[in-house]
Parts: structure tokens; sequence; C-alpha cells
């Protein structure tokens, strides 16, 4: 079973409003803005730490995701969080990677019910546990995405390499999806980093950098990251984002969250309603 815990309690017993550590998990911070395509999201508003405290102190970046106080439908990815200035949504199906320079005003911590409430949509925004691969490599319908595609975003044959790791559900319904960037493999790899092959060579998938993305950034399909890969950076990005505590070289069997089957249960029609994820 991945056990998903989270690692901010020193921050949540001290309460919001109190210095614990700069960036640690669990954080409210005003987010400069930022550059965005489509519905993404990088507007000045509050967002939430949600990378491990290990990853914050060794890294310019953290990962965020951000809060809306406008009304959304409900969702197994939306976390309501009251310990923001205003009632807000957690938007865990847009997980962004912020450089630390952007984070300006403290408004303080969430509480330990919110992160719990954040670790499992975060599970299900990235299909962690319990959720089936799909169809991979060959079986792939292209133009339409799934998790566990590569492609490259920019410039056809020079534009940087990224793998799909939003759920298919969202993949299916919304504009947006989730990805981690690859690079050339140089050396040993950190706990959030894992091998992907690519023809022409081997990179490492940097899982603690994921970003949301508009589609339309994916300019150019490359093929499929295998199911042991996959399983890889699973790991990796359960150990990015705090859920557990270090990668593993066999992750046990995988079991559901609560939240994924909440999607099963969802009528055709109200799938597609729920799964839109304007910005």
């Amino acid at each position: 079973m991945l056990k998903i815990k989270n690692k901010s309690k020193k921050a949540r017993k001290t309460g919001a409003g109190t210095e614990v550590y700069a960036f640690g998990r669990g954080r409210i911070h005003f987010i400069e803005k930022g550059t965005a395509f489509g519905s993404e999201q990088a507007g000045y508003r509050p967002a939430i730490i949600v990378s491990s405290d290990e990853q914050n102190r060794s890294s310019t970046e953290v990962e965020v995701v951000y809060l809306t106080t406008k009304k959304k439908h409900p969702m197994p990815t939306h976390v309501r969080i009251d310990s923001a200035l205003n009632r807000s949504i957690a938007l865990c199906e847009q997980i962004q990677t912020v450089d630390k320079r952007r984070f300006k005003e403290y408004l303080g911590n969430a509480t330990e019910k919110e992160m719990k409430m954040l670790n499992q949509a975060l599970a299900v925004s990235l299909d962690l546990p319990g959720a089936e691969y799909g169809r991979m490599a060959d079986e792939m319908e292209i133009g339409v995405f799934y998790r566990g595609q590569l492609y490259r975003t920019g410039n056809s044959g020079t534009g940087r390499p990224v793998v799909i790791v939003s759920n298919n559900t969202g993949n299916l319904f919304s504009t947006i999806v989730e990805v981690v960037p690859l690079i050339p493999r140089r050396g040993q790899e950190s706990p959030s980093q894992t091998a992907v092959s690519l023809p022409g060579g081997s990179f490492a998938a940097q899982c603690g950098k994921i970003q949301t993305m508009d589609k339309e950034r994916l300019t150019e399909y490359i093929g499929a990251a295998s199911i042991d890969e996959m399983k890889g950076i699973d790991q990796a990005m359960a150990v990015g984002l705090g859920l557990i505590r270090e990668k593993k070289d066999n992750l046990p069997v995988r079991k559901a969250v609560q939240a994924e089957d909440k999607l099963k249960e969802m009528p055709g029609k109200m799938l597609k309603k729920e799964c839109g994820m304007p910005a």
C-alpha cells in the first residue's frame, strides 16, 4: 500500500501565521504573477506549498497549488481551505513549480485536516494510487492526451520533452494537463528523479518540478513511457510532494484512494460537467 503521509507536522502545530521554515510544506503565500498560457494559473494569487520540506530546502523552486475564491463544482481534486485570508478552493489538478523569488506575503499554514485532504487530492490528480494506466504506447490514439504520453513543448524536434502525469479523466475533458519535464541523465539521480528512455538517449524525469500546461503547448508526440517507468515516476512524484518518505525499489500493490471512487460513481454526463476544470 502506498502510505500517504504529511511531513509538515511542525508547521501545523504552530498554527497559522507562525514562522517555522520560510518554504515549509503547507504554508500559504501570495505568489507574484508569472507567465501563463491558455487556462494555466499564474496571476497574483495565494497558493499552498505542496512539495516536500527536503526538496524545498535544497532547491530554488517549490511546487504549489493555487487557491481561488470562485465557486467551483465539487471534484476529487478540489479542497476547501479556510486557513487563507478568505475561504478558498485549492486546485490540486493544477500543480505548478515556481521560483522562490516569486513568493510574497505569508498568509498562514494549512491545518492538519486540510493537508490530509490535499494529500488525497494530489494523489488523485496525479493518478498515484490505484488507477489503471490505461492505453499505452501504440494503442494510444494520437491527438488524444493520456497519462504516460511523451511530448515536446515548443518547436518540433528541439522542444523540451515532457511526460503527462495527470489522470486520464481530467486529461479527457480539460484544456490543461500536468506534466513532468525530462532532462538528459547526468550522473546520480535525486530521490525525485527517475529514468525514462527516449529515442537517442536516456533521460531523467524531474518529478520535483511538476507543471500544469495548456494542451496547445504540447506540440509533438514522441511516444510513451513504459509501465515500469511510470511506476518509477509515481514513486518519485510521491517523494517530491512529501506523500511518502523515500523512493523504494519495489512499490507495494497500489490501493485506490477514497476520492478516486467518487469519479467512478459519477454518471457520464455529470462526469463530463464536473471535469471541465476551467481556470
